[in-house]
């Protein structure tokens, strides 16, 4: 089966398939695990380290730092770079993602499931690494078990085409719904 990818995909998709590569682990581990909207974890997580970083800055000036606040202070300062980093890096592969406006094409076949965008771009998953399929409130995503963080991710609109296709021609394959 092929499904000829013409449209580009929504904000909201993009942002949820970004999420899903970020919590792969999870997914994979716990195929029901509750997909959290790793943007705004990020943020939140940023803007707490960021109070607890100016608290401390505060103690730094007033001149009541000790050696455990001056630690603090510095591994304050080294979880926000690093969740800055996370954060541009997911920042980065979204806007990759909202800038591709190559048409492309979903294939299911005997051999496996296999995205195709342009001319030089394929990722394919063999059946007998798919793990499961899942379905999300914009998506539907193979997951691998084969390449860690391999995901092929389709536009839910695809969905009840790619689940029939999926009972008549592997119907072994775990299919989770989302709980939304």
């Amino acid at each position: 089966m092929r499904i000829e990818i013409t449209e580009k995909g929504s904000e909201a998709f993009y942002r949820e398939a970004v999420s899903v590569t970020a919590q792969y682990r999870y997914l994979i581990k716990d195929h029901q695990y509750r997909l959290k909207d790793c943007f705004k974890s990020y943020r939140r997580l940023l803007i707490l380290d960021g109070a607890a970083l100016a608290l401390m800055l505060f103690f730094v000036v007033r001149g009541k730092a000790d050696h455990l606040v001056m630690l603090a202070l510095g591994l304050l300062i080294a979880a926000l770079a690093i969740g800055l980093a996370f954060y541009f890096r997911l920042e980065s592969m979204y806007r990759a993602m909202l800038a591709e406006n190559r048409p492309g094409a979903l294939i299911l076949d005997e051999e496996g499931v296999e995205l195709v965008r342009g001319e030089g771009y394929r990722v394919r998953i063999g059946w007998e690494n798919v793990v499961f399929v899942r379905s999300f409130q914009e998506s539907l995503v193979f997951f691998s078990g084969g390449a860690p963080g391999l995901v092929i991710t389709a536009a839910r609109r695809h969905e009840d085409q790619i689940l029939s296709w999926l009972r008549e021609n592997r119907p072994g394959t775990e299919v989770v719904r989302d709980r939304t």
